[in-house]
C-alpha cells in the first residue's frame, strides 16, 4: 500500500483568496484565525494569504480551524517562483488523510475528497484517483461496484491493481465465476494481492464444484504455517483463506486464519498490508465469532451482536456462498453463517 510520506518539514503554497475569503467569510481578522491554531502566528496567516510558501504543518492547522481539508486550499495556489504540483499534493496531504479516516471505519468522506481532488487535478492522474475512490465505493456499498473497479483496474498503478483485487472481491459476492481472470493478470499482481486473489480463485473453483482443483490453493498456505510466516496481508484474507481451508478439510489451517481475523491489524498500524482492511476488520471479526461459537477467547462485546448480513453478503458474499454449498466439511463446532440470497443484477 502506499506509504504515508513524512511531511512536518515541507512547505507548501495555500491559494492566498481562499484562505483570504474563508476567513472573511467567518468575520475573521488574521489574529483571530492564527488564535484558532495551535502553533501559527499571525505572521504566518499573512504569508499565506500573500501566495508565501508555508510549513505544511501550518497549512493542516489552518485548514483544520477553516473546517476545510489541506487540499482545498492548495488547489490552484499561484506563485512566480515554485508552485505546488498537483499530484505530490495528492499524496502528501490527500492520501494520509484518506487512510486516517479509513483507520475509523470512515468511507464517506473519503470518497467525497477523491472526487473533488479529481476535479483539480491531470486525466492521467485522475485516474489514479478514481480507481481508489472505485474501491472505497465497492466497500461502502455503492451500486455498480463491479463495473467500477473493473474499469479502474487498468491504470497501470498500484490504485489499479487494488481496484482488480476488489472487482474478484465483487464479483464472487455477487456469484460470478472467476474461471476467466488469466494467470497472466494475477502475476502482474504484487505477492500479497497475488495470494489473496489466488484464495479468491480457489472459492471459486469451490463453488463451481470443482475441490480437487481447489486444493492447491491451500498448499502454499499449509507450508507458511509450518514455518511460522506471516504475511502482513493476510488480515485481509483471512475469512476467505479460512472458509477455504475449512471447505477442504484443512480445519486447524482454518482455524488459525479465523483467529487472525479476530485479532484483527495491530492497533498500532490497523492499515497494514492494504489500506482498507479497517474497514472489514469489526465485520470480520463478528463473523468469525458467529461461526466459532463462544469461547474463553471471544468476548462478548465481538459475539453479542448480529452479523451484518447485507454488508456481509456485499463484501464478503463470496463467504456466504462456499458455506452454503460446502456445509457438510465444516468441523462440528462451527457454526452455519447466515443463508445468502443472490441479488438480481451486479448492484451490490
Amino acid at each position: 500500500m502506499p506509504v504515508e510520506r513524512r511531511t512536518r518539514h515541507k512547505s507548501v503554497l495555500l491559494n492566498g483568496a481562499t484562505v483570504f475569503n474563508l476567513r472573511e467569510r467567518r468575520g475573521w481578522t488574521q489574529e483571530a484565525l492564527a488564535a484558532k491554531c495551535r502553533s501559527v502566528g499571525v505572521h504566518v496567516v499573512s504569508r499565506a494569504e500573500n501566495g508565501r510558501r508555508i510549513a505544511m504543518r501550518s497549512a493542516q492547522e489552518i485548514a483544520k480551524a477553516l473546517e476545510v481539508e489541506p487540499f482545498v486550499l492548495m488547489a490552484n495556489a499561484k506563485s512566480s517562483t515554485m508552485p505546488n504540483p498537483m499530484w505530490e499534493l495528492v499524496e502528501d496531504v490527500l492520501l494520509p488523510a484518506i487512510y486516517s479516516e479509513v483507520r475509523r471505519g470512515e468511507s464517506v468522506k473519503p470518497i467525497l475528497w477523491l472526487e473533488r481532488a479529481g476535479e483539480l487535478i491531470e486525466p492521467q492522474e485522475r485516474q489514479q484517483v478514481d480507481a481508489l475512490a472505485s474501491c472505497l465505493k465497492r466497500l461502502a456499498g455503492y451500486s455498480g461496484a463491479i463495473n467500477s473497479t473493473m474499469e479502474h483496474s487498468q491504470v497501470t498503478h498500484e490504485f489499479g491493481q487494488f481496484a482488480f483485487l476488489e472487482s474478484l472481491f465483487a464479483r464472487f459476492a455477487v456469484g460470478q465465476s472467476l474461471a476467466d481472470v488469466s494467470n497472466e493478470q494475477l502475476l502482474n499482481l504484487p505477492d500479497g494481492m497475488l495470494k489473496t486473489a489466488r484464495v479468491l480463485s480457489g472459492l471459486s473453483e469451490i463453488a463451481a464444484g470443482q475441490y480437487l482443483n481447489a486444493h492447491r490453493f491451500v498448499e502454499v498456505e499449509k507450508r507458511r504455517n509450518v514455518e511460522k510466516k506471516v504475511d502482513s496481508h493476510d488480515y485481509y484474507r483471512a475469512v476467505p483463506m479460512g472458509i477455504l481451508c475449512f471447505a477442504l478439510g484443512e480445519g486447524g489451517l482454518g482455524e488459525h486464519q479465523f483467529n487472525i481475523a479476530k485479532a484483527g491489524p495491530p492497533p498500532s498500524d490497523p492499515n497494514v498490508g492494504y489500506p482498507f482492511v479497517s474497514l472489514l476488520a469489526g465485520l470480520d471479526k463478528r463473523f468469525v465469532a458467529y461461526c466459532l461459537g463462544p469461547t474463553s477467547s471471544n468476548s462478548m462485546e465481538l459475539f453479542a451482536p448480529k452479523v451484518d448480513k447485507q454488508k456481509m453478503r456485499a463484501v464478503r458474499g463470496h463467504v456466504i456462498v462456499v458455506c452454503d454449498s460446502a456445509t457438510r466439511l465444516f468441523p462440528a463446532g462451527l457454526r452455519q453463517p447466515p443463508r445468502r440470497s443472490r441479488p438480481a443484477d451486479d448492484s451490490i
